[in-house]
């Protein structure tokens, strides 16, 4: 209770119809436990009655008055609850079965404004004891406030003949449009026939060894689906600064090259032109930049709220996943780990869009003898992130390990180490394997690309070079 003559919302005589429907008819408990659970009555003679109900339920046993008053006997809560007197009043004020969900509605409803109300006084309490920067104290109190107004939601079941109208005419769309995409398109033609575009509520790990492209290719996916499809992505960058991103996004627009573009002297005029063009062309694209450094989750999902409140958010990117600040600096660096990864998956789940998590990998496919490409086993610091994500991507490009492995020769014979040696197989110049090695709604496989390293951009092999992905 909050001091003060008004007590919080509440209703005691729907919270005692919705008992006595229950200790009445067989029917209406699974009804009422769908929608309420006994913590949310106000009367804790009430939640005692419903915390016995339940057990029953679980045990299969029947609910009745009696066996009611018999369960709450051998829990030692029978006075508590009211006694047997007050059992029967209650039979005497139930409500008929049809009106049980109407009147579950109202329990949960004030269960939730009194949260709110506590909540808020919580948050007051807190800004009272000082500590906080404002832009700290507000992530915090708007993480409070959304938690406590968080309602249970209920879902009913679906005859199955109920959705195929709604499944048809997503067929007929990728028919007529001629695309194997049903969620956000990679962009890809090759990727898409293995992921089929990047869904809601989906964690996608994107995962390589460093110098394999991956904010590369997470910026041009991010450009996909943002510039080509009107998706509002949130690209949050914890390893490069607002202005390197830019640059970046220009360069994969325009075709620039980067070194050029760096070095603005250099430049010609045509690339110019081509530079002031993409800036009006992208003028208006739902791409979003963050570049805060150390962001924790508490944050990022108060950021994320907000553009999704003004309906700018299909998507959120997050380069990368190791440099995120964990809420627990005290716990090992796994533990850490897995609570980022578990969060990021319960944020997609919960705002029903896909993330896309940018990982580093630990050292061992440069260790192995042979073939370079990673495997499940590299992810670095937790096994938790191959638990939590649906879809597990590695990047791999095998030019870079032939430059290294000539590299190496060159440096035993005695010669200058050769840092931009061209791959004797030409098939391979600039291939980039995207390789799907989990998918938990579908196929493995490997998607081929092409890596233009002047401009940082990812186009398909099959527009480049002959090739085809993969499914195994």
């Amino acid at each position: 209770m909050i001091p003060g003559d008004k007590p919080p919302p509440h209703s005691p005589e729907v919270e005692a119809a919705l008992i006595g429907a229950a200790l009445v008819n067989q029917q209406a408990f699974p009804l009422i436990a769908e929608q309420v659970a006994a913590e949310e009555f106000y009367d804790s003679r009430h939640q005692r009655i419903f915390e016995a109900m339940s057990k029953l339920f679980t045990a299969t046993v029947v609910i009745d008055p009696v066996t009611v008053a018999n369960s709450l006997k051998e829990s030692r809560n029978l006075e508590a609850a009211g006694g047997t007197e007050y059992l029967a009043a209650l039979v005497s004020l139930s409500v008929p079965l049809d009106g049980c969900e109407h009147y579950a509605r109202i329990v949960r409803t004030s269960a939730a404004l009194r949260r709110m109300i506590f909540t808020a006084a919580e948050i007051t309490a807190e800004a009272y004891n000082g500590g906080y920067e404002p832009e700290e104290f507000l992530s915090m109190a708007e993480e409070k406030l959304l938690k406590a107004g968080e309602k249970r939601i209920s879902k009913q079941v679906v005859r199955v003949g109920e959705m195929f109208p709604e499944a048809l005419r997503q067929i007929e769309i990728r028919r007529a449009n001629h695309t194997m995409a049903v969620g956000i398109s990679s962009g890809y033609k090759s990727l898409d026939g293995l992921l089929t575009g990047f869904h809601n509520s989906d964690l996608i790990i994107l995962a390589a060894r460093p110098a394999m492209g991956k904010t590369s290719f997470a910026l041009n996916l991010a450009l996909n689906a943002a510039f080509n499809q009107n998706k509002a992505v949130l690209f949050v960058s914890l390893e490069m600064g607002m202005s390197q991103i830019v640059d970046r996004i220009l360069c994969v627009k325009t075709g620039v090259d980067s070194k050029r573009l760096r070095r603005a002297q250099f430049l010609a005029a045509p690339d110019l032109n081509l530079i002031r063009k993409a800036t009006v062309d992208m003028d208006q694209t739902p791409l979003y930049i963050d570049d805060t450094a150390k962001i924790g989750m508490l944050e990022l999902r108060a950021k994320a709220r907000r553009l999704k409140a003004m309906g700018q958010l299909d998507m959120i990117m997050v380069d990368y996943l190791q440099l995120m600040d964990p809420s627990d600096k005290r716990v090992s660096r796994e533990q850490q780990i897995s609570e980022i990864s578990r969060n990021l998956k319960a944020m997609a789940k919960e705002m029903n869009i896909p993330v896309m998590a940018l990982s580093q990998l630990s050292r061992a496919p440069e260790t192995r003898p042979g073939d370079k490409r990673p495997m499940l086993s590299d992810l670095r610091e937790s096994g938790a992130i191959e638990q939590d994500a649906d879809v597990v991507m590695f990047l791999y490009r095998p030019e870079y390990y032939k430059r290294q492995i000539k590299s190496e020769k060159s440096v035993r014979r005695g010669k200058p180490e050769e840092t931009d040696v061209a791959t004797e197989d030409q098939n391979i110049t600039n291939l980039l394997e995207v390789m799907v090695e989990k998918h938990r709604n579908g196929p493995t496989g490997v998607a081929k690309l092409c890596f233009i390293p002047e401009s940082m951009s990812i186009t398909d092999w099959t527009e480049i070079n002959p090739g085809d992905y993969g499914v195994r």
